[in-house]
This record gives structure tokens, sequence and C-alpha cells, in this order.
């Protein structure tokens, strides 16, 4: 989380492509969490 808040800090002029990044991973997250519980 860190390092992507460095990383759309470091490229002001990209920082839509951070964004884009982070949506992405959150949605992953999400995404392996219920299936996870899903098992169960």
């Amino acid at each position: 989380m860190v390092f992507l808040i460095w990383l759309m800090r470091q490229d002001k002029r990209k920082g839509k492509t951070g964004l884009i990044v982070l949506a992405i991973m959150v949605i992953g997250c999400i995404a392996y969490m219920y299936w996870k519980t899903q098992g169960q």
C-alpha cells in the first residue's frame, strides 16, 4: 500500500495508472476473499 502511494507520487503525470493498478488490486483482493469464504 505504501509502495503504491510512493509510486503514484513519483509518477505525477501518470497518476491515473497508479489508481488503475490500485483499483485492480482492491477488486482482486475482494474477489479472493469472496472466493475463500464461499468454500466455508
